[in-house]
């Protein structure tokens, strides 16, 4: 898993690892759910800095934050990070703003957010070319991301196909597209030979 390899310090993607303590920080349900989903997994739910936000009654980022940093976290993995937002309004500039005082926030505490966000519901000739505009949402929720991590069910397989593809964008570097894979275990698995691809071969 590379999970596993990144808190070994070990190359994730092709790029090499800092792991420092993390926590994971749920957004959308509460304890009693993640614990079931991780148990499922054969994964000891004991073993990861869970932050439940709903039970918790967390709201907006600084309280995640907050209590992240009394957990001694400097990795927030959040499940829909999109909650957060401040505003039911969920326009360009709101977004813009959230995202850029999040980002100072974050720069004064030294931490990183990995935050999971939804696709937009759309048939496979309709996906938007640009994967910073495969958001649900503002466009500035790509445009003002770092990085961005597509998982995303391989075009050239069936519609109910276990094979994904693995394709990171960053803001100033070509994109890598590596072919995965959901096994027995429940989790994704990259597939040999890993290597890095141009998106028309996924057809982008």
């Amino acid at each position: 898993m590379l999970h596993n390899q990144w808190r070994r310090g070990k190359d994730v993607l092709g790029h090499r690892s800092y792991p420092v303590p993390w926590a994971y920080v749920v957004m959308d349900r509460p304890y009693t759910s993640v614990e079931t989903t991780l148990l499922s997994l054969d994964i000891d739910p004991q073993m990861i800095n869970i932050i439940p936000a709903m039970d918790m009654d967390l709201k907006s980022i600084s309280e995640v934050i907050d209590v992240a940093k009394k957990m001694g976290a400097k990795l927030l993995v959040i499940e829909m990070f999109s909650y957060l937002l401040p505003s039911p309004f969920e326009t360009r500039d709101v977004v813009r703003s959230f995202m850029g005082s999040v980002q100072r926030m974050l720069s004064q505490e030294y931490m990183t957010i990995i935050g999971t966000m939804e696709s937009p519901k759309m048939k496979p000739k309709d996906v938007y070319k640009n994967p910073r505009q495969r958001i649900s949402g503002p466009a500035s929720w790509g445009h003002c991301a770092e990085t961005i991590l597509l998982v995303e069910p391989d075009p050239k397989k069936p519609e109910d196909s276990p094979y994904r593809t693995i394709s990171i964008h960053t803001r100033n570097g070509s994109p890598e597209i590596f072919p995965a894979m959901f096994k027995k275990d429940g989790f994704l698995h990259l597939l040999p030979p890993c290597r890095t691809a141009s998106l028309s071969n996924f057809g982008e």
